[in-house]
């Protein structure tokens, strides 16, 4: 029983363009995710120019 997370902050960051490109609003995280997750999803957002609320 252990449980595993492998996708980096950087692969998450990576994967943003395309989220946002298919029309997501909402982006966060959930099990596994650590404050580097979400500041790499960040960034990605803010090099986009979408709003962030």
């Amino acid at each position: 029983g252990k449980v595993a997370y492998p996708e980096t902050p950087e692969l998450v960051g990576e994967l943003i363009p395309l989220i946002l490109q298919s029309g997501a609003n909402i982006i966060g995280g959930c099990c596994g995710t650590t404050p580097e997750h979400i500041i790499s999803i960040k960034k990605k957002i803010l090099i986009s120019g979408k709003i962030i609320n």
